[in-house]
């Protein structure tokens, strides 16, 4: 099941992602744009859990219980 999200691009990035879905590289701008997302989190996932779970320790630090 696929979800919507709606979200504002600048000119230059819109420009930027036609062209690869004009020259046939991707069906419309939704697929690029899930495919970046994609390719974006299946690099960063572990190092965005390990900031997180990082962050979370030392704002735990400082709490008073």
């Amino acid at each position: 099941m696929n979800a919507g999200i709606d979200i504002e691009l600048s000119p230059r990035l819109l420009k930027k992602i036609q062209h690869p879905v004009n020259e046939g590289w991707f069906k419309n701008a939704s697929d690029f744009v899930e495919v970046a997302v994609r390719y974006y989190l299946e690099r960063h996932t572990d190092e965005m859990w390990e900031e997180y779970v990082e962050h979370e320790i030392k704002a735990g630090l400082h709490e008073k219980y």
